[in-house]
């Protein structure tokens, strides 16, 4: 392995990066730190071209996701919010607190071909949670 490419995101500059999501078949990459909007950064460019604006940002580590198209994000907030974004235009298309979950979501994949989330939450006694028609959600 060699090291390519260093990036200096201003963005996050000082604070600590929890998540980090390539795109794939894309050279973007989805960067999340505490306390802030996610990012959508272009790695052929090494600039942030999208930011995904949250109401409530995270002070823990939470759940997040990208469908295989790359359209979507899905993430969630601690205080248990699921956000979901149009990654090309960085507008929010879904948001709702998940009522059948009793802490914040930390964990969510999402099945491309019956376009449907699963989430899950921290602690004992959670529920797992089916999200459908997602694929109506963009546009």
């Amino acid at each position: 392995l060699k090291q390519e490419r260093e990036f200096h995101i201003s963005e996050i500059k000082d604070c600590s990066v929890q998540q980090l999501v390539l795109f794939t078949g894309q050279q973007r990459l989805l960067v999340h730190a505490l306390n802030k909007p996610y990012y959508i950064l272009d790695l052929r460019l090494g600039i942030v071209n999208t930011v995904l604006n949250v109401l409530q940002p995270s002070t823990i580590p939470c759940a997040v996701c990208l469908t295989p198209c790359g359209g979507l994000v899905l993430a969630s907030n601690s205080q248990g919010v699921l956000t979901i974004w149009d990654t090309d235009t960085g507008e929010v298309v879904f948001e709702n607190i998940l009522p059948n979950l009793k802490t914040r979501v930390s964990s969510i994949r999402y099945h491309p071909y019956d376009h449907i989330a699963a989430c899950s939450a921290v602690g004992p006694n959670q529920k797992l949670v089916i999200l459908t028609g997602i694929s109506t959600v963009k546009r």
